[in-house]
């Protein structure tokens, strides 16, 4: 599932495609995005430093 990523400070908006980027990009932990997109099943998670939306996932290459 894909990830809208948002660094409030700098204007930054990046696209990730799982959450394990989002970790080495940030100080943000696993625990807190799970929290949020698994067990609480939000589509956003924001605090004073970022926002994060999570979106579907479009595919092409359908029946021809």
């Amino acid at each position: 599932m894909p990830y809208w990523f948002l660094n409030k400070k700098t204007g930054e908006a990046r696209i990730f495609g799982s959450r394990s980027p989002i970790l080495e990009a940030t100080e943000l932990t696993a625990n807190q995005l799970e929290y949020h997109f698994s067990k609480k099943k939000q589509k956003e998670f924001e605090n004073e430093m970022y926002r994060i939306v999570r979106l579907p996932l479009e595919r092409g290459g359908g029946k021809t």
